[in-house]
């Protein structure tokens, strides 16, 4: 057996009780048909994770050769010294291994060798095994230009075994072990100093056994224009075969596409295409990145039944092949950055009535992907067709279209409670846009249902109808700020702990006797305010503050806050007043030491989110709440760095969504010291906010 030299090598000779027999013996196994099994054993370690001197055992495994059964385990090689293996006559696979074969592990390499032998009766077989790396093996290394401008991040790698493994700040230093499927995907989620978030993922293809991945993350900053500025390159090496693979990445990602209806349907919900009209169906796809690939795909019996193919892609395939069934588009070139598929004659004039499920998957030259299901229901011809709603705490938008060339007699919205048999015709102004009409209902009840429906002169039918419920008005507790309570020298603004909305930092610095947060029934708008001023602590800046959620802990001169509470209406702003006096920066750290001797900054700001569970922020991390992150279905905000002289000044925040959803949690946060998150502020800046409170219409 060839032995590298870079190897360490174990031979195992057994005794020569097991190379030859006596004569006795040799008859004795040929009377019962049977052989002895002897091993030239050696082993290829990893000298990353194991030493000669730790002398690793292998388990022995022999498996029939044509079932794969297993007929002998041995646990420990080193036992064959003492206990041979006898076998039966015939044919046998002998595996040998070190480690789990798991999908995915940190520091656990699989070792396995395997060897056919031919057992013959009174006689020695010797199986040659050499025992390697049988799954891949992969470890990480950032450049000082990554460590430098991130302040965070972690790399998932996974396969296509389903192993996923998180190199994380626990384990970024971890050498992980994956079962070989071919196929490796990472992806890296990085966040820089100012705050912004990035995701980065790219495959690996080709990957075989015994192959180290030692991938290296570096930024790149001389990509071209083309590619947003600065970018990731990503290589790495083998001990089988060093090369290096290198995939420069945008950091400054542009835009994700996007698919739109040109009739301005809302494609999340479901379509309803009235026959014969045509006037749904015409999708506009955008790239801002350059379109890669657009594929339509199905598992729909009745759009098979007309000859749309199961799935197909409109860079790869014809289109003229599929005008017969009310298909057409322009294949888009390389680099483009739009394109429109239309399925307008599908929907009106090739498919039956009923309901259909169509796919279509969008990836960009930046390798992110949009899936969007349409969800279409084919109706009747009518000249008026109800497409959505968008309900509210009081009020309704309904959107609908018509059908015919010209706007039909009698167009209209007609609404009405669910239990109620009675309609009521919209008496307001409509919208209209082309064939597109909306209408804004006021005046109805919140956490109720009702029923919407379209109408012309001609049609009056109750397929026509869309039925919403109307969010709850739900204000904060005690957003007064009248009622107070004290707890272990703390202050806390609620009557119970148990009821607890809002809190501060007192839970941390109350023990010390400060309490940056208190009641102030002297200066208020009515009942009593709450005063928040900024002061030192330990040294260090601890601004006065108020928010919805709860204190966590504090570690050392850092905190962890849990910021949100649960929260599904969706109120239109945040009403309040405040009165701020502030004072010059004194306390500083990065990145906003520059800021010493300013004016300090207050801030209140309201935020819905969709959020499974409250953000639990850890000032010593830096993974502070991110309003432009992707959780965020509504914002608004105020900053001032102004004496607002003797008297509260009244505020009004008018949330601005930013996306059509229900959110599971709101976040309101007041503090005199903006950049508190970052211990820079103006010990002695004080902030009194009263009577907040959310409006609805």
């Amino acid at each position: 057996m060839k032995i590298n030299t870079l190897k360490y090598l174990m031979l195992l000779v057994l005794p020569l009780l097991l190379l030859s027999c006596s004569k006795g013996e040799d008859s004795e196994l040929r009377a019962r048909g049977e052989g002895l099994l002897a091993l030239d054993f050696g082993y290829d370690l990893d000298p990353m994770s194991m030493t000669k001197a730790e002398e690793p055992v292998f388990a022995i495994e022999v498996r029939d050769f044509k079932s794969d059964v297993i007929i002998k385990t041995v646990e420990d090689h080193n036992s064959l010294a003492t206990d041979p293996i006898k076998l039966k006559a015939g044919k046998y696979i002998v595996v040998a291994t070190n480690g789990t074969n798991v999908d995915a592990a940190f520091e656990s390499p699989f070792y396995e060798g395997r060897d056919t032998v031919v057992i013959e009766a009174g006689k020695t077989c010797t199986s040659e095994i050499e025992c390697t790396l049988a799954n891949v093996k992969v470890s990480l290394v950032f450049t000082e230009a990554v460590t430098s401008n991130f302040r965070s991040y972690n790399v998932t790698i996974s396969n296509e075994a389903g192993g996923t493994l998180l190199f994380d700040k626990e384990h970024i230093d971890s050498c992980g072990y994956f079962k070989c499927t071919g196929t490796l995907k990472w992806t890296i989620n990085l966040v820089n100093t100012d705050g912004e978030e990035f995701e980065i993922s790219n495959y690996i293809s080709d990957v075989k056994p015994r192959q180290y991945y030692k991938l290296k993350f570096d930024v790149n900053g001389n990509s071209g224009v083309d590619q947003g500025g600065a970018s990731l390159r990503v290589t790495y090496d083998t001990t089988m075969n060093v090369k290096e693979y290198s995939i420069g990445i945008s950091l400054n990602k542009k835009a994700m596409p996007t698919i739109t209806d040109a009739s301005g349907a809302n494609i999340e919900g479901v379509l309803r295409a009235p026959q014969g009209a045509g006037v749904l169906g015409l999708l506009n796809i955008n790239a801002a990145a350059g379109i890669k690939d657009i594929v339509v795909s199905h598992n729909d019996a009745g759009l098979l039944g007309v000859g749309v193919p199961a799935s197909f892609s409109l860079l790869d395939t014809d289109p003229a092949s599929l005008s017969a069934c009310g298909i057409s588009w322009s294949a888009p070139q390389a680099g483009a950055t739009s394109t429109s598929l239309d399925i307008r004659n599908l929907l009106s004039q090739t498919l039956a009535l009923g309901d259909y499920s169509i796919n279509i998957s969008v990836v960009d030259n930046q390798a992110q992907f949009v899936d969007v299901v349409l969800n279409i229901k084919v109706i009747p011809d009518v000249e008026i067709s109800i497409v959505r709603i968008d309900t509210w705490g009081k009020f309704a938008y309904v959107y609908a279209q018509y059908n015919t060339e010209s706007q039909p007699s009698g167009m209209g919205i007609k609404y009405k409670k669910s239990s109620d048999s009675q309609w009521t015709d919209f008496t307001g102004d409509l919208t209209v846009d082309g064939v597109k009409y909306s209408a804004k209902i006021t005046g109805l009840d919140p956490n109720t249902s009702y029923d919407f429906q379209a109408v012309s002169t001609k049609d009056v039918k109750d397929d026509n109808i869309l039925t919403g419920t109307t969010s709850g008005v739900s204000q904060l507790p005690f957003s007064g700020f009248d009622t107070w309570i004290q707890e272990s020298g703390a202050y806390y603004p609620t009557d119970n702990l148990s009821n607890l909305f809002f809190d501060s930092a007192n839970k941390a610095t109350g023990a010390m006797g400060t309490n940056p947060t208190t009641q102030d029934a002297s200066f208020k708008v009515s009942g009593s305010s709450a005063r928040l001023e900024s002061c030192s602590m330990l040294g260090v800046l601890a601004a006065g503050n108020m928010y919805s959620g709860y204190f966590v802990e504090r570690v050392g001169t850092n905190a962890k806050v849990a910021f949100g509470r649960p929260f599904t209406d969706r109120p239109l702003r945040l009403k309040g007043y405040y009165h701020y006096a502030p004072k010059p920066i004194d306390k500083t750290k990065s990145p906003y030491a520059d800021l010493k001797g300013q004016n300090d900054y207050c801030q209140i700001y309201i935020m819905l989110t969709n959020w499974s569970e409250p953000w639990v922020v850890d000032s010593g991390a830096k993974n502070f709440i991110d309003p432009t992150a992707d959780y965020v279905i509504a914002y608004s905000q105020i900053t001032d760095n102004t004496n607002t002289g003797d008297n509260f000044k009244e505020f009004s925040l008018e949330l601005n969504y930013l996306k059509d959803e229900k959110p599971t949690y709101i976040v309101v946060v007041a503090s005199a010291s903006k950049y508190g998150d970052y211990f820079t502020g103006g010990i002695g800046s004080v902030l009194h906010i009263d009577e907040f409170s959310l409006e609805y219409e």
